[in-house]
């Protein structure tokens, strides 16, 4: 139980951290995943964390992590604009 209490407590700082970079709420940025696909959650996960950790490294951002950022935000966002215009 000891474990999953702190993978638990892993995941739910690492969704803080990717929420925060993509300028939502905890809260919404949940909501906003859970409508999603999962090929397409996962591409914003692994894209966000490849560029924080990249970051945060004080690593060179290449074209191709940019892109992929970019293109994550973007996807967040038209689903975030889906749930909005939903409700």
């Amino acid at each position: 139980m000891k474990k999953q209490n702190g993978f638990n407590a892993l995941v739910y700082l690492f969704d803080h951290i990717i929420a925060e970079k993509l300028g939502y709420s905890y809260t919404e940025y949940v909501g906003i995943m859970d409508s999603m696909t999962e090929s397409d959650s996962v591409f914003v996960l692994e894209s966000v964390f490849e560029y924080i950790v990249i970051e945060d490294e004080g690593g060179k951002i290449t074209e191709d992590v940019m892109t992929d950022f970019n293109e994550a935000v973007n996807m967040f966002n038209e689903h975030a604009e889906v749930l909005k215009k939903d409700s």
